[in-house]
């Protein structure tokens, strides 16, 4: 069966996003020791080299769509930059001091894209292809997968709400083992913590669960949080540290998604 042009456009945008370099480096300062490529150990810039990538995806496709042409593609994604204005600012913000240590003003856009490894320009796509990808493009930046400052919301979320189910899990299994001085010390430690963060918490898991619903995926927000207590539970928990861990900033649930190199 032929594949829908969303669909076309979802696998077009994917090879961007995905495949190295095939051109000839960009001149660029120089990127900082260790920083080239994607922060896997740093939560928020990853968030933010996904919202760059995505938009460095859609920047190439309306670039080969003008080259065609395409009057309504241009103007599409014309409006798209106009309304994801801040969080691309934001990224590029986030990603030159990242991998430059450098103001944004000095570090122009390629040079962030190079150092991601993301491709310079689109090659190597059938003019079918190109022509049914152009075609989509309006109805798909209307969709919400490329309304970038949901999406980083969404990220920062799913960061928040993943670290205070592992520090819940890790809590349960530190009381069922701990002797009473420390569990009396535990005890306390977890409902301070649980009073400094159940607003925020209550909120972020609502507004998940309506994006879960929405999204209509096959695994349940439920299923998911089940799976990610049972790899908290796995981890060996010095339960004394832990105790202490709690009073500290790192045990806030967005300490992972705002903490920087």
């Amino acid at each position: 069966m032929a594949r829908t042009l969303r669909q076309r456009l979802v696998a077009l945008l994917s090879t961007l996003l995905c495949l190295p370099l095939a051109h000839a480096q960009v001149e660029a300062p120089p990127v900082l020791p260790g920083r080239s490529g994607y922060a896997v150990d740093w939560p928020g810039i990853l968030a933010q080299q996904r919202i760059f990538g995505l938009a460095h995806g859609v920047r190439l496709l309306a670039a080969a769509c003008e080259t065609r042409q395409d009057a309504a593609a241009a103007a599409a994604y014309g409006q798209w930059l106009a309304m994801q204005k801040e969080p691309i600012a934001a990224a590029h913000r986030e990603l030159a001091a990242y991998y430059f240590g450098a103001d944004a003003a000095a570090v122009e856009e390629r040079a962030i894209a190079s150092a991601m490894h993301l491709k310079p320009v689109l090659a190597g796509r059938s003019a079918s292809a190109l022509a049914a990808a152009c075609a989509s493009l309006p109805e798909a930046l209307g969709q919400p997968r490329y309304d970038l400052g949901r999406l980083i919301e969404l990220q920062r979320q799913l960061i928040e709400f993943g670290a205070a189910t592992d520090i819940a899990a890790r809590g349960e299994v530190c009381l069922a083992q701990s002797p009473p001085a420390l569990f009396a010390r535990l005890s306390q430690q977890l409902d301070a913590w649980q009073a400094r963060n159940a607003a925020a918490l209550e909120h972020t898991r609502a507004a998940l669960a309506q994006r879960w619903q929405e999204a209509n995926v096959e695994l349940t927000l439920a299923a998911w949080t089940d799976a990610r207590k049972k790899h908290a539970t796995r981890e060996k928990t010095d339960c004394a540290r832990f105790a202490d861990w709690l009073d500290t900033p790192a045990a806030s649930p967005d300490y992972d998604f705002i903490r920087r190199p």
